[in-house]
């Protein structure tokens, strides 16, 4: 994953996408923490907020310099020889539309994962520092399919605690 830089000095954000299993998923309701979701040929049967260690988070918060993943349970991949080639893109924004990270491809030249670990995929972002007075941030975030354009696109907010 290529950092890029964003031009405000008053805050520092890091994002990663990987690949798990979702081990800590409750049996309720399968899209939660107000994650707002739009499929276009891919599915998302589960979709939270959680801590470093997997625990589903309650509420969307998490004090600076520790990790909030989004993860999200999905299926409709074109699978070729038990591979699939997907695409991942991450923004991040402040309550005033600040914008404050953007990675356009998670993946780039990056080709081939297993279609089963693809099923789960999490994506990471981390808060390192802040001036301000900021209230959330929001996330929006894009995983799809690069053999036929399918698609997931989804946002959803969290503030840190002080």
């Amino acid at each position: 994953m290529q950092f890029k830089p964003f031009t405000y000095s008053f805050l520092f954000a890091l994002i990663t996408i990987s690949f798990t299993s979702l081990s800590q998923v409750s049996n309720t309701a399968s899209i939660k923490n107000g994650i707002k979701i739009k499929t276009d040929g891919l599915t998302v049967s589960k979709a939270y907020l959680t801590d470093e260690a997997g625990k589903e988070k309650k509420l969307n918060a998490t004090a600076l310099n520790e990790a909030i993943y989004v993860k999200l349970e999905i299926s409709g991949w074109f699978v070729k020889n038990g591979k699939v080639n997907l695409g991942a893109s991450e923004k991040i924004t402040t309550d005033k539309n600040l914008l404050i990270l953007y990675e356009d491809d998670l993946f780039p030249g990056k080709t081939d994962y297993d279609a089963e670990d693809a099923k789960y995929i999490h994506v990471k972002a981390i808060i390192t520092s802040i001036q301000g007075d900021i209230k959330f941030f929001t996330v929006k975030f894009r995983v799809w399919d690069k053999n036929n354009g399918n698609e997931i696109t989804g946002t959803y907010t969290f503030s840190i605690t002080k």
